[in-house]
């Protein structure tokens, strides 16, 4: 290995130990401060100090931390439910160059989220779900080219989520940001749905408003999603009828009026959640019948509808449905 290899086992392996430096441990049992009892460079030391090489020994035993086989970079982080409290600096992970998953999830980390992380250009899965990170998503985001895997839900995270640009991720196939205080609209281009590889995406319980963008409907590989808890106004955009590939969709909980548009060709559908709004009209005599005949979960609860559904259509008995709540 060279010298400049063994230079950066070194700077990856600083890093953390700098970035375990800004934040405090909890936990209990076998994980209690499991951070300060395993990551040490104190084997290194003692072997340079003895006369020894390091070239080409990567730190061993690091909890959460996976090491390339050739030069040591650190490639993944895993690091979720450890009771972590502080704020991630900057100029440490955000420094890993190598680095393709980290997660961070379940702790109870706050401050901002590090500018830098953007500069990951390997990065295909990142997770800082359920903790109290605040402020906006940078717009460096939208430099992360590989991700994959996109999880900020359930922090205090604010702004809105067209400008921090990672629904224009191109490889992203996951975007999780729930349970936030996000505002504004969702308004993008047609290029954009044209190129997106979205599978899931929830963006419920947050502070979302305007009308729901109807070319959501038309992200080709999307199967599920979720609008759930935010404060959406208007019709349902009738293009969802004839989204062929989602299996779930939640617009439960919003300020939605107007009837149910025809769902003729919602044939992997399994799951609809419409309740909680200001729909109105009578319940299409069709309207099971134009569902999937995969359909488990149905809810059309608290809104101003009239009418019956029978499940003659779906040749189910309510007890085969998991939820059905249709008029209430």
């Amino acid at each position: 290995m060279s010298g400049a290899a063994g230079a950066a086992v070194v700077s990856d392996a600083e890093l953390l130990l700098q970035f375990k430096a800004g934040i405090v441990e909890g936990g209990t049992g076998a994980l209690s401060a499991v951070l300060a009892k395993t990551w040490s460079l104190q084997q290194q030391q003692q072997q340079q100090a003895g006369g020894g090489s390091t070239s080409g020994t990567c730190p061993q035993g690091w909890y959460g931390v996976t090491f390339s086989n050739e030069y040591c970079y650190v490639v993944a982080l895993s690091l979720p439910n450890l009771s972590l409290s502080g704020e991630i600096r900057a100029s440490t992970l955000g420094n890993l160059s190598q680095l393709t998953s980290l997660s961070l999830a379940q702790n109870s980390l706050s401050g901002s989220l590090p500018d830098d992380l953007g500069a990951l250009s390997l990065l295909q899965s990142l997770d800082l779900s359920n903790n109290s990170f605040s402020g906006v998503v940078p717009q460096s985001f939208a430099s992360l080219q590989s991700l994959v895997n996109l999880s900020l839900a359930n922090n205090l995270l604010s702004g809105t989520i067209i400008d921090s640009g990672v629904l224009e991720l191109p490889q992203l196939v996951s975007l999780n940001l729930s349970g936030n205080a996000f505002t504004g609209g969702l308004y993008f281009s047609v290029d954009l749905v044209r190129q997106a590889k979205l599978v899931t995406l929830d963006l419920s319980k947050n502070q979302l408003s305007g009308a729901i963008n109807p070319l959501l409907a038309e992200l080709p590989s999307l199967t599920s999603l979720n609008l759930a808890s935010n404060a959406f106004s208007g019709s349902i955009p009738p293009q969802f009828g004839e989204c062929q590939s989602l299996v779930a969709l939640d617009l439960s909980n919003n300020a939605l009026s107007g009837p149910i548009p025809t769902m003729d060709f919602m044939e992997a559908l399994a799951s609809l959640k419409l309740g909680g709004n200001e729909l109105t009209g009578a319940v299409p005599d069709q309207f099971l019948d134009d569902l999937a005949p995969l359909l488990q979960e149905l809810d059309l609860s608290n809104n101003k509808l009239s009418g019956e559904c029978s499940l003659q259509g779906l040749g189910l008995s309510p007890h085969e449905l998991a939820v059905l709540l249709v008029i209430s």
